[in-house]
């Protein structure tokens, strides 16, 4: 099949059932059915190959092996065509016959094939826990398929990277084997891949390549899939593609199903919205193709009844969409996958946001902003993770990191890096496997609410947004409310420009290149403000909370001119805010002062910081040098905790960012059953964010909100030891004597201009 096509095969098998016949052997009947059913299965044609598989009779056989062959691949046709009990008895039936056998390669397969029933069954984290079991057994397998199987779980979950490095990795080495089939069913599911996250060039390149494969081996079936996805791609770029009619029984199967999603989507992008709501009535009402086409068919309905100007039906399809998005993040305890599920709804997001805009009404802004923005951040906090592996990976990875930092290691940079990149991806995949519950997220806060909030603290809000290429904001205040889109300007560039100056500033340190970079970094935040700033000038009074849209995140808010002197909070959710903001004091809290090694301030700082709090009758613990355990532990106590500490920021594995501690680092995934009020991280950049499609922030300071910590103080970029030093005990001192984090923070900069850097993330927060 893989050298001469599908037609070749599908003779092939003709001429053994007649010989199987002709010599009147049973046996001979039996394993021709049993090749027959594997042909049509890699074919794609799971009904013909089920029914194949089924005929077989067991006696008819000789082999365990051949017995087993049956179990496997008729579970796997059952799990495909959803018959998930027939499914589950067959594969766990293979499994006890390969365990029985001694056949560690068949064990390999049963347990990834449940993985795949659980996929199937909307089990993503017991799916992921099942493939990546079978991917750390020690056997000699193919593994093309369980990679491209994974990289297919991850894609559902959201987790995109992951799914494509995955796939890209099968693709390579089914290419290197000569698999050309195999190749091109990677490629089609790369290909969706791109297209969830709007990489629409590489989405329509490996469509292509797909159907080219495809129809050079006659897969006709296939084929038509790889097509089916370039139309997305087209239909997603705005190209008024040719949507080809389906046929009568196209709602049959997932294809077809696909085949009338797009044939809507067609129709609605010419404006024939009858013919699109033909389209749309012949999907069954519940259908099992996968969160990402459940989502499609929800951004279609939405998008006809905008079309035809029925508010109500268009809000409840919103509504029941963002609401099935929250139920999937309840059922992880992954931070990441919770974060990632948000790419789902990225369309209708933007059909929410673009209708919102439209109406000129602010509180349909705010609704439509907060319906999808960080939503992630309002599902109540992950469990602790008990998990003596995890455990263990994470003890590992410290010492391969700490060795790395002190020049104790005997690798070299490149063996170091790959130790670190083994050790991740092994921890990533057990934490996306953690199992949730039927958590709900907090409830979304109201217009109504917010604007009551605002008024009895005096704030004003600004929500940031992107649409179409061009940026927009609305201010609330107690006493209005107003939109505005703000000047044409490549607001990106001018964000990472700032970010890259301010880099640079902080490695010439005392250089003869300071100066020059002084006024770099001042040039550079004086042409942001100039797009998002200054056009709001003459709104801005009083204390001000940011929710700034994804590629504004890392933003240090402080430096831009028109807010330099103001209060500033900056917010991932406003609902948890408002949430936050209703009780943000801790009468009596303790406070844990602790420090990491390297930072020749540290000690200084600590004793400072340490007898401010003292002097007001507050009990403080001391831990210097501290270990990770130690940080572990503080954030597990009411209160405040201040870490003074070398911090890293990782772009690509944002919950791998950390604080050095003198054992190693401590990260992100590590804290967990927080109790801390009050954060403040004496450290450079651990204040940035990655941010997925969704506006879901990823990194050490996001992940301390939602993990519970209401206000988190943090850099979004390197600050000079001296300047944290002295910054950090103004802020203490002023938060000791009974001010706000905000306003303290506001006065500090003031005095050390470096400070800047430095933000309030979540809400203020302040002693009592």
């Amino acid at each position: 099949m893989h050298l001469h096509g599908r037609d070749r095969a599908v003779a092939t098998l003709a001429e053994a059932r007649r010989e199987a016949a002709a010599c009147g052997s049973a046996y001979a009947t039996a394993l021709a059915g049993v090749q027959e059913g594997t042909v049509w299965m890699s074919l794609g044609d799971w009904p013909r190959g089920l029914a194949a598989l089924r005929a077989v009779q067991h006696l008819d056989l000789r082999l365990p092996l051949e017995r087993l062959a049956v179990l496997l691949n008729r579970g796997l046709a059952e799990v495909t065509l959803l018959d998930l009990d027939a499914g589950r008895r067959d594969l766990l039936a293979a499994l006890q016959l390969s365990e029985e056998q001694g056949w560690p390669e068949m064990v390999f397969k049963a347990r990834h094939n449940l993985g795949c029933l659980e996929y199937f069954a909307g089990n993503l984290p017991a799916a992921i826990r099942l493939m990546r079991e079978a991917d750390d057994m020690d056997v000699e397998v193919d593994r093309v398929r369980a990679r491209h199987d994974l990289g297919r779980v991850l894609l559902e979950a959201g987790l995109v990277a992951p799914a494509v490095r995955l796939l890209e990795e099968a693709a390579r080495t089914a290419r290197d084997r000569h698999q050309r089939l195999d190749e091109a069913e990677v490629l089609l599911d790369l290909a969706r891949a791109h297209l969830l996250a709007g990489r629409l060039e590489q989405a329509s390149g490996s469509a292509g390549a797909a159907a080219r494969a495809f129809a050079a081996r006659s897969d006709r079936s296939r084929a038509e899939q790889a097509r089916l996805v370039r139309q997305a791609v087209d239909l997603s770029r705005g190209v008024r593609t040719r949507v080809l009619p389906v046929g009568d029984e196209a709602a049959r199967d997932s294809v077809g199903r696909m085949a009338l999603r797009l044939l809507a989507e067609g129709r609605l992008a010419r404006g024939d919205l009858a013919a699109a709501e033909s389209a749309l009535a012949e999907l069954p009402r519940r259908g099992r193709d996968g969160l990402a086409s459940e989502m499609h068919e929800r951004f279609l309905r939405a998008w006809l009844a905008d079309a035809r100007g029925d508010s109500l039906a268009r809000s409840r399809h919103l509504r029941a969409a963002a609401g099935r998005l929250e139920q999937q993040r309840g059922r992880t305890q992954s931070l990441e996958v919770r974060a990632g599920v948000s790419v789902h709804g990225r369309r209708l997001a933007e059909l929410d946001l673009a209708r919102a805009l439209r109406s000129g009404r602010p509180h349909e802004l705010f609704a439509s902003v907060e319906r999808w923005r960080g939503a992630a951040q309002r599902v109540p906090p992950v469990t602790p993770d008990d998990d003596p592996e995890v455990a263990a990976l994470v003890s590992e990875l410290r010492l391969v990191r700490h060795g790395a930092d002190s020049g104790q290691s005997g690798d070299s940079g490149l063996g170091i890096a790959d130790r670190v990149a083994g050790l991740e991806q092994r921890l990533e995949r057990l934490t996306w496997a953690r199992r949730g519950g039927t958590v709900r997220s907090d409830r979304l806060a109201s217009y109504a609410e917010v604007r009551a909030r605002l008024a009895e603290r005096g704030e004003t809000l600004v929500v940031y947004v992107a649409h179409a290429g061009r940026y927009h904001c609305l201010l609330m205040g107690g006493r209005t409310s107003v939109m505005r889109e703000l000047p044409a300007g490549d607001v990106d560039a001018l964000a990472e420009r700032l970010r890259r100056d301010l880099r640079a500033q902080a490695l010439a340190g005392n250089s003869p290149l300071a100066p020059m970079l002084r006024r770099a970094v001042a040039a550079s935040a004086r042409e942001l403000d100039a797009v998002v700033g200054a056009p709001l000038a003459d709104l801005l009074e009083g204390p001000v909370v940011v929710a700034p849209t994804r590629q504004l995140v890392s933003v240090p808010w402080p430096m831009l001119p028109t807010l330099a002197g103001l209060p500033i909070t900056v917010v991932p959710s406003i609902s948890r805010w408002g949430r936050w903001s209703a009780s943000p004091t801790s009468p009596g809290a303790a406070v844990t002062v602790l420090a990491g090694p390297g930072i020749p301030q540290a000690g200084a700082e600590i004793e400072l910081v340490a007898a401010a709090w003292r002097e007001v009758g507050t009990a403080v613990r001391c831990d210097v040098p501290a270990s990770s355990a130690e940080v572990v532990a503080a954030f597990g106590r009411p209160g405040v905790v201040h870490v003074a500490a070398h911090g890293a920021h990782e772009e690509q594995s944002p919950l791998f960012s950390s604080l050095r501690m003198a054992d190693g680092p401590v990260f992100a995934h590590e804290i967990a059953d927080v109790r801390a009020a009050h954060a403040v991280l004496s450290a450079c950049d651990v204040g940035q964010s990655h941010v997925r499609p969704g506006d879901e922030p990823l990194g050490l300071t996001a992940a301390l909100l939602a993990l519970g910590v209401s206000s988190v103080v943090a850099a979004v970029a390197p600050l000079p030891d001296a300047a944290a030093a002295e910054a950090m005990v103004r802020y203490h001192r002023g938060l000791a004597a009974g001010q706000g984090a905000a306003a303290t923070l506001a006065q500090v900069r003031s005095a050390v201009p470096e400070a800047a850097v430095l933000s309030v993330y979540g809400a203020d927060w302040s002693r009592g």
